[in-house]
């Protein structure tokens, strides 16, 4: 898989997820957007992550427990330079990805500050 680098993750605010009626029927402000550029995004929506980002070596070198991605207390998996959270990690709630992101944004924070 070959991509131009940079990439550009783009993402829009969600202003709802479900209707007055309880079903799924997501609602965005689109004039609320922001762009992140990244050497590589890895998409993981569901029980197990896509690696289509990570080369044959990175994949050996990541650590699993079970089905799920091992990560120290911030997030920060085996191969040092990689955060992930999530559904991969833990939950599937909500609020376990909320509190991972914010774990891992810390991490993410002391790693790049070193």
């Amino acid at each position: 898989m070959s991509y131009n680098l940079p990439l550009t993750l783009e993402t829009v605010k969600c202003l709802r997820v479900f209707d007055e009626q309880g079903r799924f029927s997501p609602l965005f402000e689109e004039k609320d957007k922001l762009s992140f550029s990244a050497d590589i995004i890895i998409e993981a929506i569901g029980p197990a992550p896509l690696e289509g980002g990570l080369d044959e070596e990175d994949k050996k070198e990541l650590e699993y427990s079970g089905r799920r991605i091992k990560v120290d207390e911030y997030y920060q998996t085996s191969l040092g330079w990689l955060f992930v959270g999530g559904d991969i990690v833990k939950g599937p709630d909500v609020i376990n990805v909320i509190a991972c992101g914010y774990l891992a944004a810390k991490g993410i924070d002391t790693y790049l500050n070193k």
